[in-house]
């Protein structure tokens, strides 16, 4: 944050739900972030910044039902704190009639 790479509330890689570049990203917007990888490589080798570039085979997760790479990414959530009320809710459980018991 203090470089200005990342701010509060905003996600800090521009992707959507699907792993798409969203708008603010204008050439890439779209894209797939995997199938942009070309596209960003040449962009970068045209304006003379690319310094190295390869290929390194490696493991990488994939969803187990999809058979699709994940993709990390940040975004905004909401955490509940329920350490101050921990005590309370333990004892309101044990008045409540689960169904199926076991639960």
């Amino acid at each position: 944050m203090a470089s200005g790479i990342i701010q509060p509330g905003k996600a800090p890689v521009p992707i959507d739900q699907d792993g798409k570049f969203l708008p603010v990203v204008e050439p890439y917007k779209g894209l797939y972030i995997k199938e942009a990888d070309k596209t960003i490589t040449q962009d970068i080798k045209t304006s003379g910044r690319l310094f190295c570039s390869g290929t390194i085979k490696h493991s990488y997760p994939f969803c187990w039902r999809s058979q699709t790479p994940l993709v990390y990414r940040g975004f905004d959530c909401w955490f509940i704190k329920v350490t101050d009320i921990k005590q309370r809710l333990v004892e309101l459980n044990k008045q409540t009639t689960w169904v199926p018991s076991f639960v």
